[in-house]
This record gives C-alpha cells, sequence and structure tokens, in this order.
C-alpha cells in the first residue's frame, strides 16, 4: 500500500533510480534484461505511488532523454516538499583519476542542477574495479578534479557529495574531503558499499562526524561464500533481511538526529526477489526505523 508523505515519510526519505537500472536498460552480469522499460517519468510516477518526497536521479539514464528529462524534472517539482538531486558517474566515475575527461560531463550535470534549483549533486571517484589500485596515486590524480568541481559548486552554492563506491575505504574518502575544509564538499555514504569494503557501517556511523555526511545511501546485501572481495556477488535484500544491519545503522542516526537525506537503493536482487516489491518494502523500512 503506498504512503502518505504527510503521515509516513519523513522528507529526507527517498529512492534513488539505480534500483530500477534494468528498467533504465542496464543489467549486471549476475542479472537478466528486464521486458519492461522506463523513462524518467515512470520512476517520478513510482516515487508518487509510494509517497517518497524526496528522488536522486543517476545523470548516466538522464542522458537517453536528453531533450526532455529538465522539464519533466521542473514538473515534478511543481509540487511543494519535493527534491531532486543528481546522482553522477555511474558506473566508474573518473575511473580512479584514469578518466580526466569526464569532468566536463561533471561540470555539465552540476550546471544544470544549478539551472533547476537542485541542493546537491553526488559523485563518485571509480568504482570496485579500482579498490586494489594505490590509494595514494589515485587521490594526487583526482584531487585537481575535485578542486575543479568544487570551485563550480561553490559558486553555484550546490553542495558535492562523494560517495564510497567500494573503491576507497570510507574512511579514505571523509580523510579526503575533510583536505579541502569546505561545506560544500561532504561524504555520501553507502552503507552496503561499507560493508562490502570490511567496514562495520554502525561503528562508522557512531565515529563519523555526521555533518559532513551530506547523503546516506541505504541497501541490505547479503555476504555470499567467496564472494567476499568488493568485486564479488553482493546480492540486495528486503531491509532489514540482509547482512548490513540496517536497523542499528538507523537507530544510530535517529540517536544523533541526522536530517540529511537517507536513501534507498537496490543493487542486483538476491533469487526470486521482485524489484518493485523489495523498493517498496525499502521506503517503508526507512519510513518506520527514521520515525523521530
Amino acid at each position: 500500500m503506498a504512503l502518505s508523505v504527510r503521515e509516513a515519510v519523513a522528507t529526507n526519505v527517498g529512492i534513488d533510480s539505480y534500483t530500477f537500472h534494468r528498467f533504465f536498460g542496464e543489467i549486471t552480469k549476475w542479472e537478466e534484461p528486464s521486458q519492461e522499460q522506463w523513462k524518467l517519468k515512470d520512476f517520478f510516477d513510482f516515487a508518487d505511488t509510494q509517497g517518497v518526497p524526496f528522488v536522486s536521479l543517476q545523470t548516466v539514464y538522464l542522458k537517453k532523454e536528453i531533450d526532455t528529462f529538465k522539464e519533466d524534472i521542473k514538473n515534478w517539482l511543481a509540487n511543494t516538499d519535493r527534491t531532486v538531486v543528481f546522482t553522477w558517474g555511474h558506473p566508474n566515475g573518473f575511473d580512479g583519476g584514469r578518466k580526466p575527461e569526464m569532468l566536463f560531463d561533471a561540470l555539465y550535470f552540476l550546471q544544470v542542477s544549478h539551472e533547476l534549483g537542485l541542493p546537491q549533486m553526488r559523485i563518485v571517484l571509480g568504482n570496485h574495479w579500482n579498490f586494489d589500485m594505490p590509494v595514494q596515486e589515485r587521490l594526487e590524480t583526482l584531487r585537481p578534479l575535485v578542486k575543479s568541481m568544487l570551485v563550480a559548486a561553490e559558486n553555484f552554492g550546490i553542495k558535492i557529495s562523494i560517495e564510497n563506491h567500494a573503491d576507497f575505504l570510507a574512511v579514505q574518502i571523509m580523510e579526503f574531503i575533510e583536505e579541502f575544509n569546505s561545506p560544500y564538499l561532504g561524504v555520501c555514504l553507502d552503507l552496503a558499499n561499507v560493508f562490502r569494503v570490511g567496514e562495520n557501517p554502525e561503528q562508522l556511523l557512531k565515529d563519523f562526524d555526521l555533518d559532513k555526511v551530506f547523503m546516506i545511501q541505504a541497501k541490505d546485501v547479503r555476504k555470499i561464500k567467496g564472494h567476499e572481495h568488493p568485486t564479488g556477488w553482493w546480492p540486495s535484500q528486503f531491509f532489514g533481511s540482509g547482512d548490513v544491519g540496517l536497523s542499528n545503522c538507523m537507530e544510530v542516526l535517529k540517536e544523533k538526529n541526522f536530517s540529511s537525506p537517507v536513501v534507498a537503493e537496490i543493487s542486483n536482487l538476491f533469487t526470486d526477489l521482485e524489484v518493485k516489491e523489495v523498493a517498496a518494502q525499502a521506503v517503508q523500512f526507512l519510513a518506520r526505523e527514521l520515525n523521530y
């Protein structure tokens, strides 16, 4: 059953469009193509049925609707108490610094964020395939790219959040953003990716200064024997039934009065699960657990 925005879903609870990546024409090696295909409006319709007031949009899918996506976003935002942010860089952003040319694409979507009045843009620096590359070498290459983005973001008044995309430890991302000492640069903390690289999500939430965490991406995954490396299979579960410890994580967020967005995201699903059902349950789970 759909939830009411006013009665059940806090304004900081959201969902990311990657949840429906198969509907946008993308599959991982663990998946089969979907006959059902979506456009941006279909994703907005799903968010509306769940009473979700916050959505994050993967820019890689928006490129397929380059002539219409801005108007679709404006139309969805026409109703009050709604927020959209872009999630830029899928699948591997700057590829650990090996794709500096992606800066132009990132700056384009930062400019569009400004045009549409969006408050934040999440970016990724790489992905799980970069995890074993030397950390300091990557950071040296990435530092000027992030600096260029930060200059533009500060000019626009838009926050940038860097996701721990299973390419770095989350503590390394936090240390990296602290170097810049800017209120416009923070972390998008993906709790499942924390778990994938061997960190403890609950403990990190307790240890981190959450003022520097601009967004939480919540998903629950199962740890599969033989797939413990970040590049392995980490299938999504119903929220609260996987190995991430989401209930404990949400309790920490409540204790620390975290008020920034907490966004449900689903990757490839465990056997026989259906994405719409899992997505609806994810929103209900977050709404219930974050009922301040």
